[in-house]
């Protein structure tokens, strides 16, 4: 049967309770095992070439009723972990006009409802296997767990990722000026003290809260910050950003 690799259930199967005795989080891990969900070229997903279903919430309900087979174990789903805030479904996504690409990877133009209101976001959407693809999706998922933690009208937000459709779909803020540098070599000449004093103090603000945070970016140029014609937001790019301790 020819298949493709769709996604993992990770299911914490700990039946005598050793987990709560451990106090790491590492070892906590050794209780999580990672169910390999794949699909036929039909459309149809399964797990172990057994019983094949039309969706994945088919067979996740399938497995809250049926024993599924876990470490030698005929084991039930029993208890769901929700989705995270950041976790966002397909449904509350639109996709927009594209602003980089086209090929595995791409930057569209989105909409994205949290708490009820539309936002205008910037999407990075990944398709495809291809190195390139899976290099940019690790490294995209890095920076996530980074920003998720960071709130500040000068550092870029992010708003969250959708997962459980195709194609991946990475969004952060959408910044109406797009990148600094293109604006300033747009707008050359033409700029007043007041504004570009108001760049460089917005940048500071940004770069003051990274700080708290423990957060030391390494490249704080104009084409890792964005306009908004108000503040200039940085953006956090991992490899360009490392934490640090302060003895």
């Amino acid at each position: 049967m020819a298949t493709r690799l769709e996604m993992v259930l990770s299911v914490f199967h700990d039946p005598q309770g050793r987990s709560s005795h451990s106090k790491s989080g590492k070892d906590k891990e050794n209780f999580i095992v990672h169910l390999v969900i794949q699909s036929t070229p039909k459309g149809k997903f399964y797990i172990d070439n057994g019983k094949t279903f039309n969706s994945v919430d088919e067979l996740v309900r399938h497995f809250t009723e049926n024993n599924v087979a876990v470490r030698n174990l005929n084991v039930r789903l029993i208890k769901g972990v929700t989705l995270a805030p950041w976790e966002i479904q397909g449904k509350h996504v639109r996709i927009g006009d594209l602003m980089g690409g086209p090929g595995p990877v791409e930057v569209h133009r989105c909409f994205v409802k949290i708490d009820g209101s539309d936002r205008e976001a910037a999407g990075t959407l990944i398709s495809g296997q291809s190195p390139h693809a899976w290099q940019t999706l690790k490294e995209l998922a890095r920076q996530c767990r980074l920003l998720r933690e960071l709130k500040h009208p000068c550092v870029i937000q992010f708003y969250g990722v959708c997962t459980l459709a195709r194609p991946c779909c990475f969004l952060l803020e959408y910044v109406s000026e797009g990148k600094l540098n293109l604006y300033l070599i747009k707008n050359r000449g033409n700029l007043k003290r007041e504004e570009l004093l108001q760049m460089t103090i917005s940048a500071g603000w940004g770069l003051d809260y990274l700080h708290t945070k423990g957060i030391l970016h390494r490249d704080i140029t104009a084409r890792n910050c964005f306009y908004n014609k108000q503040l200039v937001s940085i953006t956090l790019i991992i490899r360009l950003a490392r934490m640090y301790v302060v003895f």
